[in-house]
């Protein structure tokens, strides 16, 4: 294995974000010190600190900033195909590490070497390349539950039981990211990944399932309907409404009044 170059603790600003279609000529390693999101064709998913990224020659690239700082460690270097597959290392997909002490060890130890000027400090960069690469496949695990996880997973739970009960009280979804303190794009990406729905589309069936109970249950207007829902406009919630149940809101509430006086 051949080091490129190499960065240690790289920082940058919240609006930080990579995109490379065909990589960068090399393979590269990252390993996130902070909350980023990272992109596989249109699929975004939140990554926290202790992830890794191994990207393989000529992969699409693409990562960036999910809150206020964003920090990393990169390697671009030229791999051995044969021996990443052979110990199973996970490419072009998130992965999680358990031990990143002794890797960011050894990644301390290959920069002293990328500087050096002593005889055999080439051999020696391959040496420690190859053992990083190792140990990462050694201690590489699907997932990390941490307290930081466990936290957005209750917060995003009560959340999203509060946006079930009284959708009209969240107007967006950069509200709901509001409420729990997270930038937008990683509110997103975590909700998408705990509960296996994108967000707004959860906030669309929370304010339809809100509309029929409404409808049913109650005299109101269907104006005051869609402001209990969190629409604008009653325009806007009848055309929604018609386009998710196939016909607008008075012609559901006259149905299902017809199937109630059937019944009594």
């Amino acid at each position: 294995m051949k080091l490129n170059f190499m960065g240690i603790s790289v920082r940058h600003e919240d609006s930080f974000m990579i995109e490379r279609p065909v990589g960068f000529g090399d393979n590269l390693l990252l390993i996130f010190l902070t909350d980023a999101i990272v992109w596989k064709g249109e699929v975004q998913t939140a990554v926290g600190p202790g992830s890794f990224m191994v990207y393989r020659k000529g992969s699409e690239q693409k990562y960036g900033a999910a809150g206020k700082t964003y920090a990393n460690h990169y390697i671009h270097f030229e791999g051995d195909e044969e021996m990443m597959d052979e110990i199973g290392l996970w490419t072009d997909t998130p992965g999680y590490l358990q031990n990143t002490e002794e890797i960011e060890n050894l990644l301390r130890l290959l920069s002293r070497e990328q500087i050096s000027d002593e005889d055999y400090h080439q051999e020696n960069e391959s040496l420690l390349l190859q053992l990083i690469i190792r140990k990462m496949a050694e201690n590489q695990c699907e997932q990390k539950s941490d307290r930081r996880e466990n936290k957005h997973l209750e917060e995003l739970t009560a959340l999203r039981s509060e946006m079930y009960s009284t959708p009209g009280k969240f107007r967006s979804i950069s509200e709901l990211a509001g409420a729990v303190n997270l930038s937008l794009s990683y509110f997103q990406a975590l909700y998408s990944d705990y509960f296996g729905v994108s967000c707004y589309e959860d906030l669309l069936n929370a304010r339809m399932k809100s509309g029929r109970e409404f409808l049913i249950n109650s005299e109101m207007s269907v104006r005051e309907i869609a402001n209990l829902c969190g629409y604008e406009s009653d325009t806007c919630f009848m055309r929604c409404f018609k386009k998710r149940e196939g016909m607008t809101p008075t012609e559901y509430r006259n149905s299902r009044n017809r199937i109630l006086m059937k019944i009594l």
